[in-house]
């Protein structure tokens, strides 16, 4: 008798678990050359990245007369390089195979390189001034100067021409040749030069220069550059560094005596006039190419003594620097004491203008209660003006 019926329902349950089909992805990364360049190197530098870390990776290198595998280095285990050294002149292709740290791999594209170590004729320019970062005077002249070396073989006729940047943030405009033009203009000549010692020979320099008249409004900043270009269509052009130019107002004064001496003197002596006063030997002046200097400043220091003598304190015996008294007149009795401090020189609020000279006189007074032997210290000449 069938007392009952045990029922068992089974139920099926699928877990699936899904391989792992994830392969790197293999991107060539400075200094690699680009697929296809041209070197003169014997070496080539090989560098890559991968989206996954890699247990290994290999490089296929070789060329038409057959391949090779090479074990790559690592800094990481994303990163990857090879040096590829003592290479032939050949074309070379290469790959490089990657396996992830599951185990699969993937191909990087194959890529190609030429090692042609025949060199060829190249030019080598370098703008020797202005230096970066320079001011230049606004409505005056200043002068560019660059060279250029002949590198590996004869470079034919080569030629110059200075630049500016006009729209981009590089030079990309040669500087004008019309008077009065913004923001630079060249006085004289032409703005494209020869090479005096043209035909350049292998390893010959040749060096050309522009006067540039600056019309850039003041504290305006320009890019200066020079291109070189040769008649032979094989060598490319090559252009100079950058040199960063600020239009400004710039003051040059020149002192033409290096030194005031009053000779042998015994303490107590006053009044005491500078050799050459009388001669109008004193004079400093403002450069040609100079901005006017509406102010002239002079200021000086103590006398000390030469050999170093102390006085019963321990300090070196000096004449105070107001007993030494300068003028802009050849009288005395007007001259004014020198002082620690900045004094303005041309009192008579009369500038000095462009090429103009000014003429100082010096009396000494020496004080009693010093010691023989020589005195000497430095007077300071400053020049500056005002603008809006």
């Amino acid at each position: 008798m069938i007392k009952g019926i045990l029922l068992y329902l089974g139920l099926l349950i699928a877990v699936i678990i899904p391989f792992s089909y994830a392969i790197p992805t293999v991107t060539f990364v400075l200094p690699t050359e680009n697929n296809g360049t041209t070197t003169n190197d014997k070496y080539t530098y090989i560098n890559i990245t991968s989206d996954e870390p890699l247990n290994q990776a290999l490089i296929e290198w070789g060329n038409a007369s057959g391949f090779t595998n090479i074990t790559m280095d690592n800094s990481s285990t994303t990163n990857w390089y090879i040096n590829m050294t003592g290479l032939s002149d050949h074309t070379y292709n290469y790959t490089v195979w990657a396996q992830n740290t599951t185990g699969n791999s993937n191909q990087s594209q194959r890529q190609f390189i030429t090692i042609n170590t025949t060199k060829y004729p190249r030019i080598f320019p370098t703008i020797i001034i202005p230096e970066d970062t320079t001011s230049v005077p606004q409505n005056r002249t200043f002068v560019v100067n660059a060279s250029v070396v002949c590198m590996y073989a004869n470079c034919s006729n080569v030629s110059a021409r200075v630049r500016y940047n006009k729209t981009t943030s590089l030079p990309d405009e040669d500087i004008n040749t019309t008077t009065g033009a913004k923001p630079f203009y060249l006085p004289s000549g032409t703005n494209a030069q020869n090479c005096s010692n043209n035909p350049l020979e292998k390893d010959e320099i040749c060096y050309i220069n522009w006067t540039v008249n600056t019309t850039a409004d003041l504290h305006k900043t320009y890019e200066i550059d020079v291109i070189f270009e040769s008649t032979n269509a094989s060598i490319p052009d090559n252009n100079t560094a950058d040199s960063t130019v600020e239009s400004a107002i710039i003051i040059t004064i020149t002192t033409h005596f290096d030194e005031v001496d009053f000779g042998l003197n015994d303490p107590g002596d006053s009044g005491i006039a500078a050799p050459q006063n009388n001669n109008y030997y004193y004079n400093i002046s403002v450069d040609s190419n100079s901005g006017e200097a509406e102010y002239l400043w002079i200021k000086g220091e103590n006398l000390t003594n030469d050999d170093g003598i102390l006085n019963d304190d321990g300090v070196v015996y000096y004449i105070p620097v107001y007993e030494l008294k300068w003028n802009i007149y050849n009288t005395v009795a007007t001259a004014r004491n020198m002082s620690e401090s900045w004094q303005k020189l041309n009192y008579d609020n009369i500038p000095l203008s462009t090429g103009e000279n000014k003429t100082l006189f010096w009396w000494l007074n020496i004080p009693y209660g010093i010691a023989k032997g020589g005195y000497s210290s430095l007077i300071y000449l400053m020049a500056n003006c005002s603008y809006s």
